[in-house]
């Protein structure tokens, strides 16, 4: 399921871009959002439904703005925000850990008060 941010760019995209486009025009229709280079390594690796696009006679790769935006650009979106989700649960989970700290004299801390290097490593890690 597509967030409301995702769904937005892929209106603005239908609206845009033509009902057939040849890939190598993607970029600049789509104003940079779509990479005419990116989709070609994506439908090299196959992960483009071979109804999204076809050969002119030239040998040119001509883009179904519905099925692919239906089909790929959707999926793509989707596991993006998915992506993003773990990140930010992952993000928060580590600055809360960075922010217990543990009692004085316990682990950290030598008997000068001065933290053991491998503490320092941990500290100075992102």
């Amino acid at each position: 399921m597509l967030d409301p941010a995702a769904k937005r760019i892929v209106e603005s995209l239908r609206a845009v871009l033509p009902p057939v486009f040849l890939e190598c025009r993607a970029t600049a229709l789509s104003g940079g959002v779509l990479q005419s280079g990116t989709m070609a390594n994506e439908r090299s690796r196959r992960e483009v439904a071979k109804e999204a696009f076809a050969y002119d006679p030239s040998g040119k790769v001509i883009i179904f703005r519905d099925t692919y935006l239906d089909r790929h650009y959707s999926q793509k979106l989707a596991k993006r925000r998915v992506g993003r989700d773990i990140a930010d649960r992952l993000r928060s989970n580590s600055r809360a850990l960075k922010e217990e700290k543990p009692p004085a004299g316990q682990a950290g801390e030598t008997d000068q008060g001065i933290k053991a290097p491998t503490e320092l490593d941990d500290a100075l890690r992102f």
